[in-house]
């Protein structure tokens, strides 16, 4: 599945397909929002939670590894190599 094809899936079987299929890579916290970043197949994906009533508010897919810039100060490769 690409990116484009994903975006293109309800948000709840991206959720799904990201709990079957996903590799979880970081996890970044604000003051309303997390924001967990999953290896999926051929493309990454944001997953955005609202931790006030614990729900999934969005969920973007990317393939462009420019995008990976914001995460690589807590971003570890170990065990995906």
């Amino acid at each position: 599945m690409t990116a484009e094809e994903f975006t293109g899936l309800p948000l709840t079987t991206q959720s799904q397909y990201i709990s079957e299929k996903g590799k979880f890579l970081l996890c970044r916290k604000g003051f309303r929002y997390t924001c967990n970043l999953f290896a999926i197949e051929h493309f990454f994906a944001e997953v955005w939670y609202n931790m006030e009533n614990d729900s999934i508010v969005d969920i973007i897919p990317f393939d462009d590894p420019q995008r990976l810039d914001a995460f690589l100060d807590d971003l570890s490769l170990e065990g995906l190599l």
